[in-house]
């Protein structure tokens, strides 16, 4: 009985003793406070980063990746991923041209300066130009038209045999005497440019800049725009990383592991470790090339293989992480289709937002001031001249002939009415494409709408013997009125109607 009343004792001591050691500690730690409330909130905040900032100061690109041109020159050559981002909604702003119309010109006056952009490349070397805003945050088109550089672009002197232009990104060009760039300005302005060790004024210069930056950015910029490579880095790298870790676990997928009777023994000899590598070579050779085996009595042989499940599901994420980025589906910008009950249109349909609001938008103001000196130069004369994009939509065949028919049955429609003549309805037919073949409506030979003939000869209006030498005689545009005759230098000279 003493015993166990001694043993009783000894435990009552021992947790007094641990009860006492408890409460030294805890008044001697750092969060022991008197207000229980506060201690619990402390407490939660130094062992949680949820309510810090400190994880987005650390995943901030403070240096902008604009600046570093020769990465993303080399980005842009090596990966296919940043050049379909770059080039793919570029190249379908502008698939197809433009659609022009004129209230003083006629579909043939319009198709030949289609034909003319088609010829120089204007288009294409604009669309190049757009191309390198968006890699490099900025680019411009120089004008050429055989004139000084230095001094400001004539407009009347231009030519469309001498005009050209040249697509240049924001690192080819030196402006001189920029303007501030916190000033307000959505492009990059100055009074003149150097290219290449040319100095040329600013009027044979148009510049593009890409996404406008902060305030404190864009004075690192120089005043000009941001790489869309900007937004999408962090997701590229996660990307690329991703990627780089597949691949190492497709080298390792398969392991071939030997258990060795002496491995130890044999290694701690001089010519140990030289017979050890001859041997597993000679068996893995006969292993590859025999589809044989030969191994000591007491060796073992075994192999590990490595599973891939989930890496599809990271290979996914990453892309939806890119697609979110750039604004673009994954279905264009890794060239996947729909799944599932995903037809694809809303993809397409945001896609097509995106071109229409980052690309076609943005590149208005320089597209117009081009289309104004290539009519110029083209025409000889300022003409109201009015432009639209195709459309983004791609129609099935079905389609298209449904619209076509549609079409041809509201002209046909407005004609029994008496709302338009057989000529407006040959022009109509023509501009349209409903008709491949020239019609006598379209030349206004039906009985009421005679061919109006020719004028210039025997001496009257526009023989052509004063002006330009060697110019062809005047002839009247059907449906406008304008008279247009062709120099020898190859450009048209026009007169207005009532002239």
């Amino acid at each position: 009985m003493s015993n166990k009343n001694q043993i009783i004792r000894d435990l009552r001591a021992s947790v007094q003793t641990l009860n006492n050691q408890l409460t030294t500690a805890k008044s001697n730690s750092p969060l022991s406070l008197n207000n229980s409330l506060t201690t619990l909130v402390q407490s939660a905040v130094m062992q949680s980063r949820l309510g810090s900032i400190s994880p987005i100061i650390e995943n901030n690109v403070y240096y902008p990746i604009t600046l570093n041109y020769t990465m993303l020159m080399y980005m842009y050559k090596t990966h296919g991923i940043i050049q379909t981002a770059i080039d793919m909604p570029v190249l379908d702003a502008f698939r197809g041209g433009l659609e022009f119309s004129s209230m003083e010109l006629d579909s043939s006056d319009l198709e030949d300066f289609c034909d003319w952009l088609e010829e120089k490349g204007v288009l294409q070397s604009f669309g190049n130009a757009v191309i390198w805003k968006r890699l490099f945050g900025g680019s411009a088109l120089v004008v050429n038209a055989g004139q000084d550089p230095n001094t400001p672009l004539d407009k009347q002197r231009l030519r469309p045999d001498m005009l050209e232009f040249y697509d240049a990104c924001r690192w080819e060009l030196m402006a001189e005497n920029p303007k501030n760039p916190a000033m307000g300005s959505q492009s990059m302005t100055a009074q003149s440019y150097n290219i290449y060790g040319v100095s040329m004024d600013k009027s044979r210069v148009l510049t593009m800049s890409g996404k406008r930056a902060p305030f404190l950015i864009r004075n690192q910029l120089s005043g000009w725009g941001m790489s869309e490579v900007e937004r999408m880095i962090a997701d590229f790298n996660l990307y690329l990383q991703t990627k780089n870790v597949l691949y190492e676990i497709l080298d390792e997928a398969k392991l071939d592991i030997y258990h060795l009777d002496g491995y130890a023994a044999a290694l701690a000899t001089p010519d140990g470790t030289a017979l050890v590598n001859e041997r597993v070579q000679l068996t893995n050779q006969l292993k590859n090339f025999q589809k044989a085996l030969i191994l000591d009595k007491n060796d073992e042989y075994t192999q590990k293989q490595l599973s891939f499940s989930g890496l599809s599901e990271i290979m996914k994420e990453n892309r939806i992480g890119i697609a979110s980025a750039l604004r673009m589906p994954i279905t264009k910008l890794f060239g996947l289709s729909a799944s599932g009950f995903n037809s694809g249109e809303d993809d397409i349909e945001n896609y097509n937002a995106m071109v229409e609001s980052e690309v076609r938008e943005p590149a208005r103001p320089e597209l117009n001031a081009l289309i104004k000196l290539c009519a110029r130069a083209f025409f000889g004369d300022d003409y109201s001249l009015k432009y639209k994009y195709k459309p983004l939509r791609m129609m099935t065949s079905v389609d298209e002939e449904n619209i076509k028919a549609s079409k041809q049955g509201r002209v046909v429609e407005l004609y029994d009415r008496g709302l338009v003549d057989s000529h407006e309805v040959g022009e109509v037919l023509h501009k349209e494409d409903l008709i491949a073949i020239e019609t006598k409506a379209q030349r206004g030979e039906l009985e009421d709408h005679p061919l109006v003939p020719a004028m210039g000869a025997g001496g009257s209006e526009g023989d052509g013997t004063e002006g330009d030498t060697g110019a062809s005689a005047w002839q009247r545009s059907p449906k406008s009125g304008n008279l247009r005759r062709k120099l020898k230098s190859g450009r048209f000279e026009y007169k207005k109607k009532g002239e």
